[in-house]
């Protein structure tokens, strides 16, 4: 079929559909397809695709000039605006094949139109048999592989059925189980274990054992319970699983229903099992041989009523004898062999119910462990370190027979080494051994090595650092120019005096001591930005770069280019690594002798100058004079424009002067006012009133709200000139390159990415995103386009500056003020873990106390008396029994989908929110998913109900939803009912959107349906006096933001929100996952103040100190 490629970009415009429609082609994952081809020439295409668990229907209509003129798709991501990878790949399939080329694809039609037309050309009778006969056999192949292909469907499906129903069976008969046991223990239990000695184990060698353990569970001695699984209850501990042990024993387990001494107990097995799965099995654990003294020391502790066995500790003693073969020698145990268990340190027995300890040492335990596991033999040239070394460590715990029979070595009294060097540099090292003679042998002779233990190992130890040995003067040599010579003097010669008397000489103690490093810094202002000089009397730029990354490294010495060596462990470097890191400079810029800083971290560095260092600090007199205006006492605001003096509220008056307060410091800041508070109007006075001549400032907003700012400027009759960057390319070129003409520009987040080439040259005066969480995500295109802007001052506005994570908060701030929450991965180590996953209480007082007067939130409750009363119902829905197990039999489809998708190395996540969307849409309203079914969901009869009782009550509606096809369904509904409405989607213009406010506001409709992405910000909709969400989404500040179109400024009616939630469901989960979103909101955004505008001089510097 003659379809172009253009003609399926066009389809699928979205350029990730395509890709993946690419994808999906390699995978041949087409089900079945069957084209037709209608008596106008359309073509009519169903077909169906399996992916994972879910099967895609597609529908699509071709007309005669091969164009796409409908489709559609169950899946969820095929929209009016592109369709999906699943109507990408039937189209390309499509494109490429003949129908008589696909068994399943088959134009009869066309094909029976072309057999007559040849039917009439040709008269051969016994050509048409033969084409008779040709398409009687294509008909019964075809019909043949059919019913082939249906056979293998059906089975396919019957062992896919069973499956699934023996496993929703497991788990409905769990659940059942657990409903069924009433949990005794609720709440702070103090449930303690009880620890068993087993009296097994596998033997390894023929002597060794195991220790084995078991548990029993319970509160109190009356009634114990054995624990039957003890990997499956750590596992449980460790996900916070309910368990049933019996009818008196049921509860979910964590480490706060146990007691403390069983908290510990349990940690020691969870240690004890963590790298080693097969030290466990059933009821019984191995305790291993390393854990094995941690386990007899934590007994220790534990009350005798909670364990069934005693502890006894003894000293451990074993006797060995040494038998001569030739020149080498076996080592027989002559202890008792049987039943002995191996610790680290010590060795075990059990006896009946006992365990006994016998104190050893790790030398003994260790040769205990060599003598049972096999025969020991040691060659002659080895003797020597046995008897010396290991027989002396063992000293106390071991009797040796037949010792008479080892040879007789030499021991030396004391050793001495002299270390010098020459007038070349180069150090000589000699070793000497004083006999108990009196004589004297040098160390570098391998006749004496091989006699004398110890000095064997001074030799070895210097060899390890030396250049050249010369064995006939008996002299090791070392160069000064190599970094480990130093590191022999600082380091080997302090290990060696343990077993030698050292002697250095002066010469050589001069070297010894590495040179110092001098760092100087100074602080001083270059065009309003702060500068640092850091620089070295020592060394270059350059090699300072290279000692700073030689001391991250972890370094001990640095040699420079002069020769000398340098140590990397003074305060100073020390003083100079932390100053870089907490200014976020990049070490590079070191080379550059000085680096240039926003001048609010010369706060920060005043705090610096207050404090001792060993780092050389100075200030500049431009830096001195600089802070001095900040040292007055009194700020002098401009007033307010006059024209603004009636209109604004207190509140909003506060709110203007914060931001002068701002503009006074250079400071960005978040305005980050409840909906509906009017943050317009504060910045549009705000600009008026800071208006500077030949200043231009631009307004960044979403693509809706351009034309409402416009608006806004206009209502208040500005005395600002305003232009709108709107229109195609070349109209909006123009637009911006007049610039100069305007005292506002205002353009959109989309515009802004098309023409940022069009900014690099202008410098704004302010520079105001509104809606900033549009930049929250730092990877974005948006959040880059606008850091690249310049502006003398910024501001951001967003009700919501934190919606799911803290990095939405530093990428706000590193658009205010770039490295004030430092760089983001310094962000992260040190505030976002610490914050997230550690709960770190400090570091979260720390950032909360550096964003809190750069952000200013004040809420309807607090600041508008007069506004009515909001009041919000959560409303559980039940699930119809149908209804209940479509969605269990979906929710185990997702489940074993997920688990796959979770094994791999990336998982794809588009795949998971496929599956997590299909869920969500079973919820709604399963006709979205399944044409089969005709009946109306529970929640959308439950809505329609509700609409009918506010309709009663003259109340009107706006009705939320996350997806347009639930939208659709309603409007159908609404229809049938009789209710006045308007929709509006994300294919709504601009002017429409207009127009349906305009309409709603007027009183001319009962209900306003609204796609909670096209229609959550930018609408004023007071009329209404109810406002239902259709459905959960994952963040609740997009739920919020939607609400408070209608509870604002102008509302003079309680407003009633209703939150329609299926009970069992997956939008249960997500209402969960919204609280702990606005837990970290609350925490970093509410109520806070902008206290900058009442801090002193000295609480704002404290702002900046790093402590």
């Amino acid at each position: 079929m003659q379809i172009t490629k253009e003609e399926i970009k066009r389809v699928v415009s979205n350029v990730q559909n395509y890709t993946l429609a690419k994808k999906y082609l390699k995978a041949a994952d087409i089900e079945s397809m069957v084209v037709l081809c209608d008596a106008s020439g359309q073509y009519h295409v169903d077909a169906h695709i399996n992916q994972d668990v879910y099967s895609n229907h597609i529908t699509i209509t071709i007309d005669e000039n091969y164009h796409v003129t409908a489709y559609e798709c169950s899946c969820p991501f095929c929209t009016q605006e592109s369709g999906c990878a699943h109507v990408g790949e039937v189209l390309m399939i499509i494109s490429i094949m003949e129908p008589c080329m696909f068994p399943y694809h088959f134009q009869r039609q066309k094909f029976l139109l072309r057999y007559q037309e040849y039917q009439q050309t040709r008269n051969n009778e016994e050509e048409q048999k033969q084409q008779n006969s040709l398409l009687q056999r294509y008909e019964e192949r075809k019909a043949r592989r059919l019913r082939e292909y249906e056979e293998y469907r059906r089975q396919l499906e019957l062992e896919q059925r069973k499956r699934l129903m023996e496993k929703a069976h497991e788990w409905l008969d769990e659940q059942w189980h657990k409903d069924q046991q009433f949990p005794i223990l609720q709440g702070h239990q103090d449930i303690h274990l009880y620890v068993q000695l087993e009296n097994i184990g596998s033997e390894y060698g023929s002597h060794l054992r195991d220790c084995y353990i078991s548990l029993k569970i319970g509160k109190g001695r009356k009634r114990m319970y054995i624990v039957k699984r003890i990997q499956e209850f750590l596992e449980a501990i460790a996900h916070e699983e309910y368990i049933s042990y019996g009818k008196e024993l049921a509860f979910t387990h964590t480490m706060e229903q146990f007691d403390v001494t069983s908290q510990e107990l349990i940690q020691l097995l969870k240690d004890n099992m963590s790298d080693h799965l097969y030290y466990y099995s059933g009821r019984e654990m191995r305790i291993q041989e390393e854990k094995l003294d941690a386990f007899y020391d934590k007994m220790l502790d534990i009350p005798r009523e909670f364990r069934d066995f005693n502890l006894v500790e003894e000293k451990g003693k074993m006797c060995i004898e040494i038998l001569p073969k030739d020149e080498d020698y076996q080592i027989v145990l002559l202890s008792p062999k049987r039943n002995m268990i191996l610790g680290k340190e010590h060795v075990y027995k059990i006896k009946e119910k006992t365990l006994i300890r016998k104190t050893m040492n790790h030398y003994s335990v260790s040769l205990l462990k060599q003598l049972l596991e096999e025969d020991f033999w040691i060659g002659k040239n080895d003797i020597r370190r046995f008897q010396g070394h290991i027989i002396k460590q063992c000293k106390g715990y071991l009797t040796v027979k037949n010792k008479e029979c080892l040879p007789v070595y030499m021991e030396e009294d004391y050793i001495q080494l002299f270390a010098d060097m020459d007038e070349q540099g180069l150090i000589s090292i000699r070793i000497k051994a004083h006999m108990p003679d009196g004589t004297i042998v040098n160390g570098f002779d391998d006749t004496v090595k091989e006699q004398l233990l110890h000095v064997q190992l001074v030799c070895e130890c210097v060899q390890a650092y030396a250049q050249t040995i010369d064995y006939d003067g008996h002299v090791a040599y070392l160069s000064q120019q190599q970094d480990t010579t130093l590191v022999f003097l600082q380091e080997g010669l302090p290990y060696l005096s343990r077993y030698c008397d050292i002697f250095v000489s002066d010469a050589l103690k001069s070297i010894n001591e590495p040179m110092a490093m001098h760092v100087s810094v100074g602080i001083g202002m270059s065009n309003d930005l702060l500068q640092i000089d850091i620089a070295s009397v020592d060394v270059t730029a350059d090699e300072l770069y290279d000692i700073l990354r030689a001391y991250r490294k972890r370094r001990k010495y640095y040699r420079l280019m002069d020769g000398r060596l340098l140590s990397l462990e003074g305060k100073e470097l020390e003083e100079t690594n932390a100053l870089l890191d907490d200014l976020a400079i990049d070490l590079k810029d070191i080379k550059k002798g000085s680096v240039q800083m926003p001048a609010y971290r010369s706060f920060h560095m005043e705090d610096v100058l207050q404090q001792d260092h060993d780092v050389d600090i100075t200030a500049k007199q431009s830096y001195v004079d600089y802070l001095s205006q900040y040292h007055k006492k009194d700020i002098k605001l401009a007033d307010i424009a006059s024209r603004y003096e009636h209109v604004l509220r207190d509140y909003q008056k506060e709110g203007v002067k914060w931001m002068q307060t701002l503009h006074h410091y250079h400071f960005g800041g978040i305005l980050a006012d409840d909906m509906g508070l009017g943050k317009t109007l504060q910045v549009i006075a705000l600009l008026e009133t800071m208006k500077q001549e030949g200043q231009v400032s631009l307004i960044v907003t979403p693509s809706s709200l351009v034309l409402n700012w416009e608006d806004e400027l206009q209502k208040f009759q500005a005395d600002l000139r305003v232009q709108c960057i709107m229109g195609n390319a070349k109209e909006r070129c123009m637009q911006i390159a007049s610039f100069s003409q305007y005292d506002v520009l205002i353009t959109s987040y989309d515009y802004l990415k098309r023409d940022i080439t069009q900014y690099e040259t202008i410098h704004f005066y302010y520079l105001v995103l509104d809606e900033a969480q549009f930049i929250k995500n730092q990877k974005t295109k948006n959040a880059e386009c606008v850091k690249q802007l310049k502006a003398v001052h910024r501001l951001a506005l967003s009700g919501t500056p934190i919606e799911n994570t803290l990095a939405e908060l530093w990428s706000i701030f590193d658009f205010l003020m770039p490295g004030y929450l430092f760089n983001y991965h310094y962000f992260q180590t040190h505030f976002e873990k610490n914050i997230v996953q550690n709960h770190d209480e400090q570091t979260q007082m720390k950032l909360k106390k550096m964003v809190e007067p750069f952000i200013l939130r004040r809420t309807k409750s607090k600041v508008l008396k007069e506004l009515p009363d909001k009041i919000e119902h959560t409303l559980m829905i039940p699930f119809e029994d149908t209804e209940k197990k479509l969605y269990l039999a979906n929710l185990s489809q997702v489940n074993q989908a997920l688990s796959k998708h979770l094994q791999m190395e990336r998982p794809d996540k588009f795949a998971i929110l496929a599956m997590l969307t299909r869920l969500r849409q079973i919820c709604c309203e399963p006709r979205i998913l399944y044409e089969n079914i005709t009946t109306a969901s529970s929640k959308l009869l439950y809505c329609l109900d509700l609409l009918e009782t506010l309709r009663e009550n003259h109340q009107r509606v706006l009705l939320f939803s996350s997806f347009t096809s639930v939208l659709d369904i309603l409007e159908e509904e609404l229809i049938k009912r009789r209710f006045s409405y308007l929709k509006l989607t994300g294919n709504n213009t601009k002017q429409q959107r207009r127009d349906m406010v305009q309409q709603f506001q007027n009183g001319l409709t009962d209900v306003f349906l609204i796609s909670l992405k096209a229609g959550g910000t930018g609408l004023n909709l007071t009329a209404a006096s109810a406002v239902i969400h259709f459905d959960p989404w994952w963040n609740v500040s997009a739920q919020n933001q939607a609400t408070d179109r209608a509870y604002r400024i102008g509302q003079n009616q309680n407003v009633q929100v209703y939150k329609l939630i299926m009970k069992d469901s997956i939008e249960e989960k997500i209402q969960t996952l919204q609280k702990m979103k606005k837990d970290l909101s609350d925490h970093f955004v509410e109520e806070n103040e902008g206290s900058i505008y009442h801090m002193s001089y000295d609480e704002i510097v404290s702002l900046f100190d790093m402590e």
